[in-house]
């Protein structure tokens, strides 16, 4: 049960994995220059939000209120705390991606059923995708 649910879930896994770690450097986000490729924005909005519709940007003036991250920043915040945090879920996020491969490649190394094996793994990338489509 392990194996087929895990092959099932695997792609899902390394997606949502992959995308945490994109926003949790707010690598989603428009922040001073930078301004995020359309990619990141639509995987992020899969992520919170499971839709692909993305929002207008509106122009922002120099003079522009500070993101709502900075707002959240209380007194006494330490911002290498929050930097080694953010870090920890980055190597966290990388280690969640590897040890999902790694199962990966020991269901196909250990079992024979190579044909049924990649039908889960087919439907784990085929159902989330087509129920982002149906909405």
């Amino acid at each position: 049960m392990h194996l087929y649910l895990g092959l099932i879930f695997a792609p899902s896994i390394i997606f949502f994995a992959a995308t945490g770690s994109l926003m949790v450097f707010s690598l989603h986000e428009d922040q001073g220059g930078y301004e995020p490729p359309t990619w990141i924005e639509v995987v992020a909005q899969i992520h919170k939000n499971q839709k692909t519709t993305l929002k207008l940007k509106q122009s922002k003036s120099p003079d522009a209120e500070p993101s709502p991250e900075r707002k959240k920043q209380k007194k006494g915040e330490s911002p290498i705390g929050r930097l080694l945090l953010k870090w920890f879920c980055l190597i966290m996020a990388v280690g969640i991606i590897v040890t999902t491969g790694l199962g990966i490649y020991m269901s196909f190394k250990y079992n024979k059923k190579h044909r049924l094996l990649w039908a889960l793994l087919c439907a784990g990338l085929a159902l989330p995708a087509a129920l982002l489509a149906w909405q």
